[in-house]
């Protein structure tokens, strides 16, 4: 099995394609610009190590709607969790009352592949998802 393969995930087309060349791996995330060559991170990077949702990335352009990750300019503080759960379990009424009143904190959280959820929390919010998320 071979060790470099480069890997592109997509998720929507509106969202410009963010190579991290370090990781062989470019994926798409809602960003904000900052300014001519620095982009927040509104979105979760998945599968990317070298930054986080929240983080301000100075990042080349390389083409339409395309980015090259340079480094990260100004970390967001925001701590990021992972979770695997059934697509049920995150659509039951718990699931969607505990996702709006992380919400409603100032927290974010994001699902990609149905089941795979993802949830930020602010800096300074002291939140352990853990016990939260398993009572879904």
């Amino acid at each position: 099995m071979a060790d470099d393969v480069a890997m592109t995930v997509r998720f929507g087309r509106e969202e410009p394609l963010i190579e991290f060349p370090a990781e062989r791996l470019t994926v798409s995330v809602p960003v904000t610009a900052m300014n001519s060559r620095l982009y927040r991170l509104d979105g979760v990077p998945i599968f990317v190590e070298s930054a986080s949702f929240g983080d301000v990335i100075e990042a080349e352009p390389v083409g339409v709607d395309r980015l090259r990750f340079v480094r990260i300019a100004e970390p967001g503080g925001w701590r990021t969790f992972d979770y695997v759960l059934s697509p049920q379990k995150i659509d039951g009424e718990w699931g969607q009352y505990l996702l709006a009143e992380l919400t409603e904190r100032g927290g974010y959280w994001e699902r990609v592949f149905g089941g795979l959820l993802f949830v930020c929390v602010p800096p300074g919010f002291e939140l352990d998802p853990a016990p939260w998320v398993a009572t879904f």
